[in-house]
């Protein structure tokens, strides 16, 4: 537990100045720190609070929803399952581009080239970019209960494990609460080839 201080990234979502807990534990993956987390949390309330409903009537009372990154922007977006563009294919990194590009222009009239350096071509990080923007919009507002959003595409969470059930997706959640995100965590990918392909 300690005070972090950052000084790049500062927006309205993220506080330059916060008090973090870190930690890692050996043989668990990303559904045992969900479930301690929700003990964690719904635990210091009933301490605190002597209830697990805060002030503003949420309640961290377990479990929490769960909602898979893909699925759920596959059905803000109208796709059919399965049909999300593959951040993670680094063979059609322009196409991809171009897809999350339309779905955004048409949802949110939102210019993708505005969401990278001017001039520069779309990469996987740039398209992994865009699907962020996606969460933050079409996601993270809905997030007012407790809610893990988990399954992030692999790409975008290079250090976490894949799914071995979900090939792409992560072995990855962050937990909001009142729209606002509380944790990032992940089963840390601890396979030296595998992390190296990656970067």
């Amino acid at each position: 537990i300690g005070k972090v201080f950052r000084n790049e990234g500062v927006s309205p979502n993220h506080n330059p100045e916060f008090t973090t807990c870190e930690f890692y534990q050996a043989f668990a993956d990303h559904k045992d720190l969900m479930a301690l987390t929700e003990d964690l949390l719904s635990s210091m309330a009933t301490q605190i609070l002597g209830t697990t409903v805060l002030p503003s009537g949420i309640d961290l009372k377990p479990p929490y929803r769960r909602v898979s990154v893909l699925d759920r922007l596959e059905e803000v977006y109208g796709l059919a399952p399965g049909t999300f563009p593959d951040v993670n294919d680094r063979e059609a990194v322009e196409a991809v581009h171009d897809q999350l590009a339309a779905l955004l222009r048409r949802r949110h009239s939102i210019d993708a080239g505005t969401l990278r350096p001017k001039g520069e071509p779309p990469t996987v990080a740039s398209n992994c970019k865009l699907v962020d923007t996606m969460i933050g919009r079409d996601i993270e507002p809905d997030c007012v209960a407790p809610t893990f959003i988990c399954d992030h595409p692999l790409a975008m969470s290079p250090l976490a494990k894949e799914d071995p059930d979900r090939p792409g997706r992560s072995q990855r959640f962050e937990l909001f609460i009142a729209g606002k995100e509380l944790a990032n965590a992940y089963s840390e990918l601890n396979d030296p080839e595998e992390q190296m392909d990656r970067f």
